[in-house]
């Protein structure tokens, strides 16, 4: 059996400190980048909208590259009015995006549902989506109607 000597064990810890170090720094400059593209958000907004009581919740949650135009778009119902929402899912689309510009302080995406085999009489199949960040306001449409979403969380690069 080999003997390993004191020398030889530091210099082994040292290159392993070493690795992990390095391995550390890519993973950060990695988050970093990835980030410094990315757009983030979730809008909420009740259903039916004021002045009806709302009975659920219209949900878009969005991950989106900037840098490439592309990400993820999930669109839920939730049972329940947006103060006091359930975890109870009635309803989920995933929306790939195809396309996200910025004109002035608006976002303007445009996405498309991904497995269309779900989609009910009267829901669209392509997602517009415009994220107003000044005003706290996303301007969609829910099967075929206008509706206004309140912005809960937004980030841009």
């Amino acid at each position: 059996m080999n003997t390993l000597s004191r020398r030889r064990f530091l210099t082994l810890t040292g290159a392993g400190i070493v690795a992990v170090a390095a391995g550390g720094i890519a993973l950060a400059v990695r988050q970093f980048s990835e980030s410094a593209n990315t757009l983030t958000f979730q809008a909420v907004s009740g259903l039916p909208a004021k002045p009806l009581i709302s009975y659920a919740s219209y949900v878009l949650t969005g991950k989106i590259d900037t840098s490439n135009g592309t990400g993820t778009i999930t669109k839920y119902v939730y049972a329940g009015p947006p103060e006091s929402m359930t975890s109870i899912s009635l309803y989920t689309r995933t929306v790939r995006v195809t396309k996200a510009s910025q004109q002035g302080g608006v976002w303007h995406i445009t996405g498309v549902v991904e497995n269309q085999a779900q989609l009910q009489k009267g829901e669209d199949a392509v997602l517009q989506l415009q994220l107003d960040s000044v005003r706290g306001i996303a301007q969609a449409s829910f099967f075929g109607s206008p509706i206004a979403l309140r912005l809960q969380h937004f980030t841009a690069p």
